[in-house]
């Protein structure tokens, strides 16, 4: 498969996953369904103009290695962050990604990782969780450390 047909269908994917995220959305209460909407709808229409794009684009553009592995390693980091995220959870798995990534892909200092992957924690922490009181997701292995605890 060329590295068009590739964005084409890892767009129309996600067009398609929004798309049912939007939907389903709509069975919640109002108050409920106000958040999922206002994200799902805008990112809904960005991914069919990209769409639109890609589609233009691929009679045009020939496969290219170096792009393709771009690509890959770019898919291999947003992997890392799903995954750090689904097990160690928004507080844990966010700021250690950003870390990795800024001290490892970016080239930044440690001094520059650690002290942004910290300031991600306290907006995280301090903000959203302790000041706004929104619920995040704990992760696979904090749900299993307070199924232990309780």
């Amino acid at each position: 498969m060329t590295l068009a047909r590739q964005r084409i269908a890892l767009t129309a994917g996600l067009t398609v996953l929004v798309a049912l995220a939007a939907a389903s959305a709509t069975t919640l209460g109002p108050a409920a369904r106000r958040m999922p909407l206002v994200v799902a709808l805008p990112t809904l229409a960005l991914l069919v103009l990209e769409l639109t794009r890609h589609l233009r684009e691929a009679r045009v553009e020939a496969d290219d290695p170096a792009a393709r592995r771009v690509e890959t390693v770019t898919f291999a980091w947003l992997g890392g962050l799903v995954a750090g995220v689904w097990l160690l959870g928004m507080l844990a798995g966010l700021p250690l990604f950003l870390g990795a990534y800024l001290r490892t892909r970016s080239r930044e200092p440690w001094t520059v990782a650690i002290g942004m992957a910290l300031c991600v924690w306290v907006v995280l922490f301090g903000v959203l969780d302790y000041a706004l009181g929104i619920q995040m997701h704990d992760g696979l292995l904090g749900s299993l450390l307070g199924r232990w605890r309780s």
